[in-house]
């Protein structure tokens, strides 16, 4: 087993992945009127249109910066950028933002 020059910052890092709670809240699908609702531990909600109403509900697993969204008519992978400020995959872009 190789051992890390770096430990102190790989137990930071592995630690920061760990903790979910950046994804809780509101983000904006680019370019359209939807957003994702993130209620951890598990819950996500997906919302559309102008006033905002709840078009789906499903289920949520986060994995670091990958999480899984699983909505009983589909589900889609996203990635994070590495500081969190946007998720994308095969359904978009998403920007953290609340609905008007």
């Amino acid at each position: 087993m190789v051992k890390s020059e770096t430990p102190a910052a790989d137990k930071l890092l592995a630690e920061a992945d760990d903790d979910p709670s950046w994804i809780a809240g509101t983000w904006k699908k680019q370019g359209d009127l939807r957003w994702l609702l993130f209620n951890l531990p598990a819950d996500v909600a997906e919302l559309a249109g102008k006033p905002p109403r709840v078009v789906r509900r499903g289920k949520l697993s986060v994995h670091g910066r990958y999480l899984s969204v699983l909505f009983p008519d589909g589900a889609y992978d996203l990635e994070a950028t590495a500081n969190h400020s946007e998720l994308s995959g095969s359904s978009g872009v998403y920007r953290r933002g609340a609905p008007p």
